[in-house]
């Protein structure tokens, strides 16, 4: 009887942060201060995350041009969509203030931060905390 402690944290106990499993986990671990402590902190990153969003799309949109062939000549393509860049190509760029700058198409950089707020090249914070 062991063991049915065990599944539910082993298949989402520590990934997931729906009700149901959150439940299930607390019910069978038998420890519910420490299962109900880890659910609470991953809902409170999970909202501290989707409140970043629209800060993070809006600088996006701000930082937001065209390719330039010289000053972007360190970069050849989006590591997001793997499409090089060029001057033909009427899809705008954005640039990150990251340390090395890296620069992204726009739409697969809103796409990426629906999933995630950091750059996808060097893990820096897209929009540091002020």
């Amino acid at each position: 009887m062991a063991w049915l402690r065990v599944i539910p944290l082993l298949c989402c106990g520590y990934c997931c942060a729906c009700i149901s499993c959150m439940f299930i986990v607390v019910i069978l671990s038998g420890n519910s201060g420490s299962a109900m402590q880890r659910f609470r902190e991953q809902r409170q990153r999970q909202d501290g995350f989707m409140s970043r969003i629209p800060i993070v799309n809006n600088f996006l949109t701000q930082n937001s041009r065209q390719y330039d062939p010289e000053k972007d000549a360190s970069t050849e393509s989006c590591a997001i969509c793997l499409v090089e860049f060029s001057v033909d190509d009427l899809r705008p760029i954005a640039e990150l203030n990251c340390s090395n700058k890296h620069i992204f198409h726009l739409e697969c950089l809103q796409g990426w931060v629906k999933h995630q707020d950091n750059c996808p090249m060097c893990r820096e914070l897209i929009v540091k905390a002020e």
